[in-house]
């Protein structure tokens, strides 16, 4: 029982990290690179190229890639402490 409570509470805890993390990348990453990209309004997500007659949008692709370079770098910072603070316990 205790099994499927953790990993409920990870899953929940995992939602909740997404959550934040694109949080993170449309409140305040997206706003600092919104100006290289003169096609966005407000959004990155919104932008599109022009490439001959065709329209790729690829403002989604753009909004993802910052928010998993948001996501690794926080993890990368954060998971140093928790391997000093939390140790993985050796089985036997």
């Amino acid at each position: 029982m205790t099994e499927l409570l953790t990993l409920s509470l990870a899953v929940y805890i995992g939602f909740t990290f997404i959550d934040f993390f694109k949080a993170i990348t449309r409140d305040l990453v997206t706003p600092l690179f919104a100006p290289l990209f003169p096609g966005a309004q407000k959004s990155i997500s919104t932008f599109t190229v022009q490439a001959g007659p065709f329209t790729l949008p690829v403002g989604d692709a753009l909004a993802a890639t910052v928010h998993l370079i948001t996501a690794l770098f926080v993890v990368s910072v954060v998971l140093p402490y928790i391997r000093t603070y939390a140790p993985l316990v050796s089985r036997k």
